[in-house]
C-alpha cells in the first residue's frame, strides 16, 4: 500500500502518491498538481489537458487594465461635468457647430461662351 508522499514513477514521469484530507480529495505539495493518473506531479512536467483540474481561461483583460480603464472613466465623467457646469455659468463658450462639408450651396454655374474657351488656350 503506497501512502501520501512516496516517490513513484507515473505515465508522465517521476511522481509522487498524493496524500488525503478527511474529504474525499487528493493533496499535492506546494508546486505540484494532480494528473488525470492520480499522482501529483510538478507543474512544469505535465499539459493542462493532463490535469485532474485543467486550469480554466486567462480572463480578456486583466485586473489592472479593467481598473485603469474604470479610472479614464470616471475622469471623463468628472471633466464632462465640470464642463456643463461653467457652461451653465456662462464661463465657458459652448462650442461653435460646424457645417459639414459638403452640405454647402450648390456651385453656381456660370455661363462661358465658346469664344471665350478659344481665347483661354491661345495663351
Amino acid at each position: 500500500m503506497l501512502s501520501g508522499g512516496e516517490a513513484v514513477m507515473g505515465r508522465y514521469g517521476a511522481a509522487m502518491v498524493p496524500g488525503s484530507k478527511m474529504i474525499d480529495r487528493a493533496v499535492c505539495l506546494p508546486g505540484m498538481v494532480v494528473a488525470n493518473d492520480g499522482l501529483c506531479y510538478n507543474k512544469s512536467q505535465i499539459k493542462n489537458a493532463d490535469r485532474e483540474w485543467p486550469r480554466g481561461r486567462r480572463p480578456l483583460l486583466t485586473g489592472g487594465e479593467m481598473r485603469a480603464i474604470s479610472v479614464a472613466h470616471r475622469a471623463a465623467s468628472k471633466l464632462e461635468k465640470t464642463q456643463k457646469r461653467l457652461m451653465a455659468m456662462g464661463m465657458l463658450k459652448k462650442p461653435a457647430s460646424r457645417r459639414a462639408p459638403g452640405r454647402s450651396s450648390a456651385p453656381r454655374v456660370t455661363s462661358v461662351s465658346d469664344d471665350s474657351i478659344l481665347r483661354i488656350g491661345k495663351g
